[in-house]
């Protein structure tokens, strides 16, 4: 892998953790997720009913894989909180987006839209 997608790789994922964090009004981890005691892309407060936490995915390619295990493992490192997986497809180097989209569980969606429902 060269230099140069190696740097793209890194600017993606800066840019998209960087976002959500700005858009879902919570913090972006410390090395993107990396330490033991606060692990995912980012997240909310814990003490929020509906804290969520999330693992970033962006690509220039036309597809994202996302397994079982991986769910699993965000799962695990949200450690309590709703895990999330935001997918995102870039259009070019200069990171021109694409498509944005969420993997999330259905009984987190449901009970996210049951809410937003209330009046």
């Amino acid at each position: 892998m060269g230099s140069h997608e190696d740097g793209l790789r890194h600017r993606m994922g800066a840019a998209h953790e960087r976002d959500l964090a700005v858009l879902l009004g919570g913090r972006q981890t410390r090395g993107s997720g990396n330490q033991f005691a606060d692990q995912m892309d980012g997240r909310h407060d814990p003490y929020d009913d509906l804290a969520l936490a999330w693992d970033c995915k962006s690509t220039r390619s036309n597809s994202v894989g996302v397994s079982k295990r991986m769910w699993e493992k965000a799962l695990e490192q949200a450690h309590g909180a709703r895990p999330i997986l935001p997918i995102r497809f870039y259009g070019s180097d200069r990171l021109d987006i694409e498509l944005d989209l969420v993997v999330a569980s259905l009984n987190d969606f449901v009970e996210i839209l049951d809410r937003a429902r209330r009046p």
